[in-house]
């Protein structure tokens, strides 16, 4: 028993320091009215202001048009490792050049694609597009929403809470689907590896297409995977920063900052310490909640489709 404990007490001590104290001190500093001088107790006083204050909700609205990549991600990347497991011989090549993505650093793969959206004429795709004639656009720069900007096409108008996210913002879905997309392939093709060939040999004798066997075979046996693959998916892009600071900071008009960004913006730009205290408390709690919603839905799910087989 000493022993054991001996080889735990690295791993213990970093979770006790850098993630239980880490976080009960944060918990603290948000109930109080903390700067460089002191702080003083005052209870739910910051999370009042949040409450009350629109950036906060404007936050909240925008992080999860941000984690809308993530079922997005995943039913793309099904048919995919469908295709690279049953379909394409010989696809270790394709899958390494899925999950290259994945593995290079966010801030540089991020500062290309900004290479690629730069609102000036240089920027690649303004470059490319202008010898057909189209007009310089400022992509990451553009707070139009996407719903609003195809409605302008057929002259008509929509309301304000119906716009959707904004151009910006949908340049930021397009980078972290790419980013992302072998990892969720790679997990689902781990997946797949340990399902019974038997199972997909009976469909196919009883005359069942390959997208009857992916969607009826496959995909119920896949859904323990497919779970663990949304959760950890969607925790990375509910609290994702690297990529939003690097093409937007959180702009234009705010229309790209999530938590992570506007919890960015009150420490550093506005030097509110105990409100970027409460907003990071807020968002481990949606978080949470997101996450405990998943797994008692998934429950329901696994059991249906575990009846379909």
């Amino acid at each position: 028993m000493g022993t054991a404990i001996l080889f735990l007490l690295p791993a213990l001590l970093v979770i006790g320091v850098f993630h239980l104290y880490g976080t009960g001190r944060n918990i603290y500093l948000s109930l109080t009215n903390w700067t460089l001088a002191g702080a003083d107790f005052i209870g739910l006083t910051n999370y009042i202001e949040l409450i009350q204050g629109g950036d906060f909700w404007n936050s909240v609205k925008v992080t999860f048009f941000f984690a809308f990549v993530v079922p997005v991600t995943v039913i793309v990347a099904i048919p995919v490792a469908y295709l690279l497991h049953y379909v394409i011989r010989k696809s270790y090549l394709y899958r390494l050049l899925l999950f290259v993505p994945f593995i290079v650093p966010t801030v540089a793969t991020s500062l290309v694609w900004g290479l690629v959206f730069a609102p000036s004429p240089t920027g690649v795709l303004n470059a490319s597009l202008q010898p057909f004639g189209v007009r310089r656009n400022s992509w990451i720069l553009d707070s139009t929403g996407v719903v609003e900007m195809v409605a302008g096409w057929f002259g008509a108008t929509v309301p304000g809470w119906a716009e959707g996210p904004s151009i910006a913002m949908a340049i930021l879905l397009l980078v972290r689907f790419w980013q992302m997309l072998g990892f969720t392939v790679l997990i689902l093709y781990a997946g797949m590896t340990r399902i019974d060939p038997d199972l997909l040999d009976a469909a196919r004798v009883d005359g069942a297409s390959e997208p009857k066997i992916l969607r009826r075979v496959v995909v119920p046996v896949l859904s323990p995977t497919i779970l663990f693959v949304v959760v950890v998916s969607l925790v990375f892009a509910l609290r994702e920063f690297n990529t939003i600071f690097v093409l937007t900071q959180g702009g234009p008009a705010r229309t790209t900052e999530t938590l992570s960004m506007l919890m960015y913006r009150q420490f550093w730009g506005d030097n509110l310490f105990a409100l970027g205290a409460a907003t990071a408390t807020a968002l481990f709690l949606i978080i949470l909640l997101v996450t405990w919603l998943q797994f008692r839905l998934s429950r329901r799910w696994v059991h249906y489709t575990a009846g379909t087989v």
